[in-house]
């Protein structure tokens, strides 16, 4: 048995808790915002996002990061 195993699962107020904490450490801000399929059409054109990828959120985001990456430079 390792120690994980018996640590106490953690509510969801801590899980966000602790999210919220590390984004704050890694000087992170949470947005959400709406993406037209135009903007998603255009990241499959430039061979960022993967046409089969369209409706995968965690593909989407990271797509959007290098987008961003490659237009206002790597800032981290």
């Amino acid at each position: 048995m390792t120690g994980l195993e018996r640590l106490p699962s953690l509510s969801p107020a801590a899980r966000r808790m602790r999210n919220y904490r590390e984004r704050h450490r890694r000087k992170l801000t949470c947005v959400m915002i709406q993406v037209r399929a135009l903007e998603v059409d255009r990241l499959i054109e430039r061979h960022l996002l993967a046409p089969e990828q369209r409706a995968d959120r965690s593909a989407l985001a990271k797509a959007i990061h290098t987008f961003f990456d490659m237009t206002l430079g790597r800032t981290w």
